[in-house]
This record gives structure tokens, C-alpha cells and sequence, in this order.
């Protein structure tokens, strides 16, 4: 399939919840002010993959936490490209704490409930996400709450925003165009896909919900990278590959995260 370069839809209103506000993108985020030819400016640092700035895969264990790990690690992907950490000990230092928004947005009491990944975006809007190093998950337990600490640290590290890239409607083309493009702007993109019980293989059977990163792609290949939350010893390095044919059946709807300006000399301390 030749890929076909197209803008991202950044459409405001959210599926499956209530309309989100419309947040600003800045140039290093989107095409639209790069000129008439959607090139990127010289100095965007413009790459395809985002591999480098990954931090180990986490492991969500029995806990239904996989959108919280897919923020988490989006917005440590990012953070990390904004700052230009190099290493993976770096980067794993610096990484957001998935149990700090799953603990306070999964639908129901016990860890084998879901959350929404609008829920957890908004939760890193408003409150911001504090690092995993100050709020450490727990692959069996999920009832604790952030206190005072984990609270304050969070506030210094809040998204300015989310945009939906596509909707459950789109069609599976603009579903992989709009991926291509946001991974083409250094944008990792949170994917809500219905997977089968034997993914990393797709296979007939019975669907379930994963949320997931996508961080590269291989045009000549067709395929997508994606950063999953089974932990480093799933699939390949806890990646696994995706046909740009099977994203495009597997995909439901996909966010992309503006940061906005943070000090990057914090992740020093």
C-alpha cells in the first residue's frame, strides 16, 4: 500500500466521552503551521521513529492498566524528545507513573477493572502525572492514592492538552494516514485496539481492549512499532509489529498529547 501523506484530524470532540475543549498544538506538534507544503521547519528534529526516547517496557501484570501505562509512557516518550535525554537509564528514571493515574480513574474497586483512556488524559490535564520513582505501581495491588507528595510533584508535570488523531468511525486509510503523520511530527500516539488472546498474533477468536503506543514504522515493510505494557519479555523487547492492514481493522480510536513547556532540568534531581 503507498502511503498517502495527509494532515492529522485533530478533532476536539472525544469518543466515548464528553467533548473535550480544543487545545493549541504548537508547530513542533502539528503540520498545519509549517507552510503550504507541510514540510517541517529545519530546526523540528524531524525523525520517524521515537524508539530511542522509549523507556523499558512496563508490565501491567493482572491489572486491567493498560491505557494508564499507554499515558504514562507517551508522555515519557515525549518528555524524553523535548528533552533530548539520551540513554535508557535516563529515561526509565524520568518515566510517569501509570499506577498514579489507574488508581484514581479504573471503573471499579478492584484491578481487573478498566479505565478509560479519555478519563486518564484528563487526569494528566488537570492534575498532571507525577514520576514512577515517587509512585511506584504494584503488579497486584491498585488501591492506593496519590498523598500530598506524589499530588504536589505531579502538578509540575501536567499535559496542556489532547487531541483525537481519529474516531471509531474513520476509515482503516485515514486510520494509518493520521498515525503515519503524528509519528512523522515526533508525536507518539496512544491506540485503543480490540486485540486477540493470542496478540502479539493476529489471529480469528475472541476481541478484547489494549491500549498501546505506536513509536515507529517501517514504510517499506507496511508495519507499525508498537510499545505494549506486558513487560520487556513479550513479543520482541515488549514491542511488537503491526501490519499497517491489521492497525487499520485493529485501531479504534487514537490521542496524541501536547506538553508544552517544562523544565527539563528537573529530571536532574
Amino acid at each position: 500500500m503507498k502511503k498517502t501523506r495527509v494532515l492529522p484530524l485533530l478533532i476536539c470532540g472525544l469518543l466515548a466521552g464528553p467533548a473535550a475543549p480544543a487545545q493549541p498544538l504548537t508547530a513542533l506538534e502539528t503540520p498545519a503551521q509549517a507552510g503550504s507544503q507541510g514540510t517541517p521547519p529545519p530546526d523540528c528534529g524531524r525523525q520517524t521513529s521515537l524508539l530511542a526516547y522509549c523507556p523499558t517496557p512496563s508490565d501491567q501484570g493482572y491489572a486491567a492498566s493498560s491505557a494508564a501505562h499507554a499515558i504514562a509512557n507517551a508522555m515519557t516518550i515525549r518528555l524524553a524528545f523535548q528533552c533530548r535525554l539520551s540513554g535508557k537509564q535516563q529515561v526509565d528514571r524520568m518515566r510517569f507513573s501509570a499506577a498514579y493515574i489507574y488508581n484514581q480513574v479504573k471503573q471499579g474497586e478492584t484491578c481487573d477493572a478498566g479505565a478509560y483512556l479519555t478519563d486518564g488524559l484528563d487526569l494528566a490535564r488537570k492534575q498532571g502525572v507525577c514520576r514512577e520513582a515517587t509512585f511506584p505501581g504494584s503488579r497486584y495491588a491498585c488501591s492506593r492514592l496519590p498523598g500530598e507528595a506524589e499530588r504536589r510533584e505531579a502538578g509540575r508535570f501536567r499535559i496542556r492538552g489532547y487531541s483525537t488523531i481519529f474516531r471509531l468511525d474513520a476509515g482503516a486509510e485515514d486510520k494509518i494516514n493520521a498515525t503515519l503523520s503524528a509519528l512523522d511530527w515526533n508525536n507518539p500516539v496512544i491506540a485503543g485496539l480490540v486485540v486477540p488472546p493470542t496478540f502479539p498474533e493476529i489471529s480469528p477468536g475472541s476481541y478484547r481492549g489494549q491500549a498501546a503506543v505506536v513509536v515507529d514504522y517501517d514504510e517499506k515493510k507496511e508495519e507499525f512499532l508498537l510499545m505494549n505494557s506486558y513487560g520487556p519479555d513479550w513479543g520482541e523487547g515488549g514491542f511488537v509489529r503491526m501490519r499497517f492492514e491489521d492497525y487499520g481493522k485493529l485501531a479504534r480510536y487514537a490521542y496524541i498529547i501536547s506538553l508544552g513547556r517544562m523544565d527539563c532540568g528537573l529530571f536532574s534531581e
